[in-house]
């Protein structure tokens, strides 16, 4: 699917693990992604993502973030380190204010 054009990133499906400050872990399956590559003159080049993942209890939730590919590198490295993650009802919602107020 995209594996070529974006080396290091494996197409979907594909389990990601969720790690909080409190130290409780957590894994879910990405199954669907949006990927956009964006140049930086200054950082290398980035791969922003917006992903669809499914938790174990059946509930599906919003990511969005990035990989990042410093200059010369050959492989995309995750570089969300704190990342929106939540409820797609609870997205769709903020989505909906930001646009009625002129935010996107």
């Amino acid at each position: 699917m995209f594996t070529d054009e974006f080396p290091g990133i494996k197409d979907p499906p594909k389990t990601v693990h969720f790690k909080f400050p409190e130290g409780h872990r957590m894994k879910a399956t990405v199954i669907k992604e949006v990927r956009k590559k964006r140049k930086s003159p200054v950082s290398g080049e980035y791969c922003f993502v917006i992903q669809l993942i499914e938790h174990p209890n059946g509930e599906n939730r919003i990511r969005f973030g990035y990989y990042r590919r410093k200059e010369g590198a050959k492989k995309f490295r995750w570089g969300s380190q704190t990342t929106y993650h939540v409820p797609v009802g609870f997205t769709r919602e903020l989505i909906k204010m930001a646009e009625k107020e002129g935010i996107l």
